[in-house]
């Protein structure tokens, strides 16, 4: 047959439509079988999601009251660290106090400059001294 007869052209559109028919259905197939697979799928994530709940609130109802009672523990521990730490903070406090208390600043202050006194003609002394021995050093 010419490339121009009519009845080619008929003939090459039929089967493209047949082509183009059979496609349509593979993809409709396919389309549902997805589907068909995308349910399942939900279903079952469904499934496990109901499943973890129920364990979680197993869990949750089983070891509540030991949380719980761990919870008042620490918090007790807490409440009697805190109160020591106070009480030896308070120790602290009156054991400065009762220092403080005998504390003599001005005598303190007296006997700094007593110190730094006899340092100073201490070191005087010293300097003189050596002055002295360098002195018999160098007549000998």
């Amino acid at each position: 047959p010419a490339a121009g007869d009519p009845s080619a052209k008929d003939e090459a559109l039929a089967s493209h439509a047949k082509r183009a028919a059979a496609l349509e259905e593979r993809v409709r197939t396919q389309m549902h079988e997805l589907c068909s697979i995308v349910a399942a799928v939900k279903v079952k994530v469904d499934s496990q999601t109901q499943r973890h709940e129920v364990l979680a609130d197993r869990f949750r109802t089983a070891h509540l009251p030991a949380i719980e009672e761990l919870r008042a523990e620490f918090a007790e521990q807490h409440e009697r660290a805190r109160r020591h730490v106070d009480s030896e903070i308070e120790s602290v406090q009156q054991a400065l106090d009762l220092a403080f208390e005998g504390f003599d600043a001005e005598g303190l202050a007296v006997r700094i400059e007593a110190i730094a006194g006899r340092v100073g003609s201490n070191e005087a002394a010293i300097l003189q001294l050596r002055r002295e021995a360098r002195r018999l050093r160098s007549a000998l």
